[in-house]
């Protein structure tokens, strides 16, 4: 009878734990399935990625061959016309009477007021027209350089040749007459007799005097009077 009765639990347990078995199969292939199917979105996404990167630097690539073949075919054109026009006589009228008016027009003896004439004598003056020119070369505007030097010191304080200089490199200016330029500027209004520095108010005021006086802002071309040739 022992035996008998035993039989039936067993059996129970044996059922049991069978369906244990199966349910922790059924969760471990549910998890497997779960796995996969990540990877696969995960590959899917870095697959699109890689295509979207890939469309763009095409598209960039053939804008950028679309733009260099255009702009040469218009620089290209440009300087055929300007060539064309430099070998007109109406040009070379033009240039004549525009050379006339320039010369009475900065000409040292000329000139009617003492602020003009101090302006055509200032060394300042004469350094800021030049920085003024080396900024036009580089296509610097002179207020993307008073930007910079504010952000360093207030419009009231000194700056020194050393931030002068890097607030230049900064936007892409190196010059070998570095130094001879700064001297000129630093003597407009000196702040201390042994150290070499200027504010960027006194560059404003060079500015407005260099641009009156010396030539027109913007342009690489400027008139001054070295004081080794008066």
């Amino acid at each position: 009878e022992t035996e008998e009765n035993e039989a039936p639990e067993e059996l129970t347990e044996r059922n049991k734990e069978q369906r244990r078995q199966r349910e922790a199969a059924r969760l471990i292939k549910e998890e497997m399935n779960r796995k996969i199917e990540e990877d696969m979105l995960r590959q899917q996404r870095e697959e699109r990625r890689h295509r979207v990167m890939s469309e763009r630097r095409e598209r960039d690539e053939e804008f950028n061959v679309a733009w260099a073949l255009k702009k040469s075919e218009v620089e290209h054109k440009c300087r055929q016309d300007n060539a064309a026009w430099r070998s007109t006589a109406e040009f070379r009228d033009r240039r004549q009477k525009e050379l006339v008016l320039l010369s009475r027009q900065f000409s040292p003896r000329q000139a009617s007021t003492k602020e003009r004439e101090d302006a055509l004598a200032s060394p300042s003056i004469i350094a800021y027209a030049l920085l003024d020119s080396k900024l036009a070369q580089k296509g610097i505007t002179p207020d993307e350089l008073f930007d910079r030097l504010s952000c360093r010191t207030s419009s009231s304080q000194a700056i020194g040749a050393t931030s002068f200089q890097a607030a230049l490199l900064s936007l892409g200016l190196r010059t070998k007459s570095f130094d001879s330029i700064f001297d000129g500027l630093a003597e407009y209004n000196p702040v201390s007799p042994i150290e070499r520095s200027v504010r960027v108010e006194d560059l404003h005021e060079m500015r407005l005097l260099a641009n009156s006086h010396i030539g027109k802002e913007g342009c690489r071309w400027k008139l001054y009077v070295d004081m080794i040739h008066r």
